[in-house]
């Protein structure tokens, strides 16, 4: 605030060009800072304050009370326990409890406060989990979710964990824990193997190439050698069953390849049967895959499909592997 101090000679006529000075009598409470006969009080603290201005031995004064407003209240968020599990299949969902109690001085109300996942966004979901009825300091929430593991390409240990927001900002402990996830098991009722064209040599001009080689029911994985490549710019997995009756599949394939011997172009997963869902990502730097649910109908096939182009012409004689593919698929 401001204060202006006006001074009047014996017969109240007012004097200008005079020295005025300022003082407090409790800086804790108050301050001021003058400039002639104008000055500004800052309150410090709550209490009360004299303010004294004085001019050739004359002073006038002024009573200021500062009342200060407390803080708003802090948000604070501790974890009360979770029911994560400790292992999931990938793709896989668990039905999860995880619970908050407001440890701060405010309210949890529904506009502004949610459940935040803090870590590994991209492989889970949800990503927000939103406030029901306001939460009352002390008070717990917990929050009753599936939790969907959505990039299965992304397995081993992964860490899954939610914090308490107001608004975009984070507060508390996070609740959570490292969740390992396993690829499908695989089942041996089906004969799965890569299709590839009739074999040829790598043509440095195209600089594109196929994976030849073949996955079965005893190898998950398929070394991606030199001696395999040729010059089509595709890589694809086949998948062959029992063409006299229609099957459910969920299948993912995983390409992980060299990024500084290839360069991946596009992923262009080809259902070949009606009615399947393919979605297809890229995972880890290094990582395409494809996943593909659904019924094959009896006397179909099923085609997902990798392009890449090599960066390079020559490839050093001592090299044995560019990368690697993966295949993942349930008992049926």
């Amino acid at each position: 605030m401001t204060l202006t101090a006006t001074l009047r000679d014996a017969n109240g006529n007012i004097l200008t060009g005079r020295t005025v000075s300022w003082s407090s009598s409790n800086t804790t409470v108050a301050t001021v800072a003058g400039s002639g006969t104008s000055a500004t009080v800052t309150g410090k603290s709550n209490g009360t304050a004299t303010i004294t201005a004085t001019s050739e031995g004359k002073s006038g004064t002024a009573t200021i009370t500062v009342n200060i407003p407390p803080p708003p209240p802090a948000d604070n968020a501790t974890a009360a326990g979770n029911t994560f599990p400790a292992s999931m299949t990938a793709g896989g969902i668990a039905s999860v409890t995880l619970t908050m109690q407001n440890s701060g001085g405010s309210i949890w109300n529904t506009s502004t406060y949610k459940l935040s996942l803090t870590r590994n966004a991209l492989i889970w979901r949800p990503n927000f989990q939103f406030l029901t009825a306001s939460v009352a300091p002390g008070a717990s929430k917990a929050f009753a979710f599936d939790l969907r593991h959505v990039e299965p390409a992304v397995t081993g240990t992964q860490p899954a964990f939610y914090q308490m927001a107001n608004g975009s900002t984070l507060f508390g402990q996070e609740n959570g824990r490292d969740i390992f996830i396993a690829p499908p098991k695989g089942g041996g009722a089906a004969l799965m193997a890569l299709s590839v064209p009739s074999p040829a040599t790598l043509d440095p001009a195209t600089t594109d190439a196929w994976i030849a080689g073949a996955l079965d029911d005893g190898t998950s994985k398929l070394p991606i050698t030199p001696s395999a490549l040729q010059s089509n710019g595709t890589v694809v997995i086949e998948y062959s069953y029992d063409h006299a009756v229609p099957r459910d599949v969920d299948v993912v394939l995983k390409f992980s390849y060299d990024p500084q011997l290839i360069e991946p172009l596009s992923i262009q997963p080809d259902a070949g049967a009606a009615g399947l869902v393919m979605p297809a990502g890229i995972g880890a730097p290094g990582e395409y895959w494809v996943r593909a649910t659904g019924t094959v109908p009896a006397g179909e096939g099923l085609i997902a499909g990798f392009p890449f182009r090599l960066r390079t012409t020559r490839l050093p004689k001592n090299l044995t592997d560019l990368g690697t593919l993966t295949l993942y698929y349930p008992v049926p």
